[in-house]
């Protein structure tokens, strides 16, 4: 690249490719890793900085240059083109990320953007890794929302935020939100930054299949998820989720557009210190991006 001429550039084609390539690159003293895809490439970078052995991230500066079809990470920090990314990607500042930390059957993993979990994650999963993103684009979503509604029945979900009484309730979508959006544009939490303090969440409770296909095709021209159904509460340390004793539905999971298997056992999510990220970013994004 011209305007990074000492760049080493590697593809990644492979899931978890990005991850090991980002560790081999932190291990040979890069001093930046920039993640050229969508959420999914960010995610697996992300990861790629956690230093498991001294249990901190590695002073290693992340980059982001959004070329996915979904990119909700790079739209929740303002970035909707190719010419602001690299105008961030040449700046002097850097900010401090706050990222998200999901632990779940003795696996822990971080995100950038969201976890969620029902039926936004059985879109994900119905997905795969492909999905169309190539030749569908921004529609892959919508379109698979709505096959994936066939069959889908609300689970019964316990959750329990910042240490508060566990509550225990019919649930269509659950979102954990460190950015605004989620499913390639969605507003599941407004004003949330990446680089503020804290996590969002969102609980669209018993919907009716096609009342929240609805709610999910007006949300983004609304820009909210206002709805007597739909819940909205910040989370100032951690949130616990857990299926219900009695619930015999599969629960699915997906982090930053990626797979993450089914609500198995107890899930907690806090928010943690992450990595800098080159470029200057406002703590608050505005609530129409």
């Amino acid at each position: 690249m011209r305007v990074f001429p000492t760049a080493n550039i590697l593809q990644t084609t492979l899931s978890q490719r990005a991850t090991q390539r980002t560790q081999a690159a932190v291990a040979a003293g890069s001093e930046y890793v920039v993640a050229v895809g969508g959420d999914g490439t960010a995610h697996e970078v992300l990861n790629g900085l956690w230093d498991a052995s001294a249990g901190q991230f590695a002073p290693v500066k992340m980059g982001i240059l959004p070329a996915g079809t979904g990119s909700d990470f790079a739209r929740g920090l303002g970035i909707h083109n190719f010419s602001t990314a690299l105008k961030q990607l040449q700046s002097s500042q850097s900010s401090l990320l706050h990222v998200g930390r999901a632990q779940h059957a003795d696996a822990s993993r971080f995100f950038l953007n969201a976890c969620t979990f029902g039926f936004g994650a059985r879109v994900v999963h119905k997905m795969g890794h492909g999905g169309g993103k190539g030749w569908l684009g921004g529609l892959s979503y919508q379109l698979w929302a709505l096959y994936s509604a066939l069959g889908w029945r609300n689970p019964q979900i316990q959750t329990a935020v910042d240490g508060r009484p566990s509550c225990s309730r019919k649930t269509f979508l659950g979102a954990i939100c460190n950015g605004p959006f989620f499913g390639g544009g969605l507003p599941a939490a407004p004003g949330q930054s990446p680089v503020s303090h804290g996590l969002q969440y969102l609980l669209g409770g018993d919907l009716a299949r096609f009342e929240a296909l609805f709610l999910m095709a007006v949300a983004g021209k609304r820009g909210h998820f206002r709805h007597p159904k739909v819940q909205t509460e910040v989370i100032e340390e951690r949130i616990v989720i857990e299926p219900d004793p009695h619930e015999p539905l599969q629960v699915p999971l997906e982090l930053d557009g990626e797979i993450w298997g089914f609500l198995e056992d107890r899930l907690e999510v806090q928010w943690q210190r992450g990595p800098r990220l080159v470029g200057e970013y406002p703590s608050q994004m505005s609530e129409r991006l």
